[in-house]
């Protein structure tokens, strides 16, 4: 399962966007869809398709709009509602393609942004049972004076030149509390630092919002995030927890992990990966040990 299927697949607007699948051996009717963040790509998702690999479960994945493989001005996407769209409009021909029944959708920092916007903005597809978020950005850091200039800059560029498009500025040391993953991180050809004008005002403004549009969102739904995030702040997290309507939800705050919990430390990666997988079990989709992965938490919320 470690060498994931390429599919091409059209998309809006004539963007095509390159698609992973991780399948496991013998017929899985469930499929977890992954939304990446921003300036990533759909292969660094890789640890979900390996760890939860003994779940049954397919693991797909696509770059979206201006990211990885896919197509469009790198780091330009028309805000979270083109995010959304995109995703709307690529799951029931990625739904087909997996030949899924039920879908668990994930969403990390950017991309849990565009499903938030996605589920409290449409009737969402029916096949989808289940969410996750990891690293919402509803309260964002502003940690640096040129991020802070280029937010108080981005309303006016987003009408002015939405297209245009800078470093984001993030502080590439968040992403992790190990070196080695943050080097992987720099030395990833496809992982890119740009955002349009247009994408960066999004962000700011739609992103805090989905705090007041949280009641829509019914759906059993799982949200984690890092303690020590320096990107995003877990106190959004948290507050957008206590927002959702849903009566199936679920949070867990991981101590000394920063933004990418599922690139921390590796004991931190296992408590993620078990947790995650006595809560498939605790929701009918059972899954076999997998050396320290498989040993469920004690304590754990």
């Amino acid at each position: 399962m470690s060498t994931p299927t390429v599919h091409v697949v059209d998309g809006r607007r004539g963007n095509r966007f390159r698609t992973l699948e991780w399948s496991p051996g013998g017929k899985a009717d469930r499929m977890l869809l992954i939304h990446h963040g921003l300036g990533e790509h759909a292969g660094r998702y890789q640890p979900f398709a390996e760890q939860l690999a003994s779940s049954a479960m397919q693991v797909w994945s696509y770059d979206c709009r201006g990211h990885g493989e896919s197509g469009g001005k790198k780091g330009h996407a028309d805000g979270l509602e083109e995010l959304a769209a995109d995703l709307e409009f690529l799951l029931p021909d990625l739904i087909e393609r997996a030949g899924a029944s039920e879908v668990l959708l994930y969403g990390h920092s950017m991309g849990a942004a565009a499903v938030g916007h996605y589920l409290t903005t449409r009737a969402p597809h029916p096949a989808i049972d289940a969410v996750w978020l990891s690293g919402i950005p509803v309260r964002p850091f502003l940690s640096s004076l040129s991020v802070r200039l280029k937010a108080r800059a981005a309303p006016v560029l987003a009408r002015l030149a939405p297209r245009i498009t800078l470093p984001n500025g993030l502080a590439t040391d968040g992403i992790s509390s190990v070196p080695q993953q943050v080097q992987r991180y720099l030395d990833d050809p496809l992982v890119h630092d740009q955002i349009s004008a247009r994408l960066g005002a999004s962000l700011l403004e739609d992103a805090p919002a989905l705090l007041d549009q949280a009641h829509r969102i019914e759906l059993p739904i799982r949200l984690w995030h890092g303690a020590d995030d320096p990107i995003s702040n877990p106190e959004g997290t948290k507050q957008l927890f206590e927002a959702i309507a849903s009566h199936d939800k679920t949070m867990e705050i991981f101590e000394g992990a920063r933004h990418e919990v599922h690139y921390d430390q590796p004991e931190t990666v296992q408590r993620l990966f078990r947790s995650l997988k006595r809560w498939l079990g605790d929701h009918g989709v059972p899954s076999e040990p997998t050396g320290d992965v498989g040993v469920a938490l004690r304590g754990e919320p």
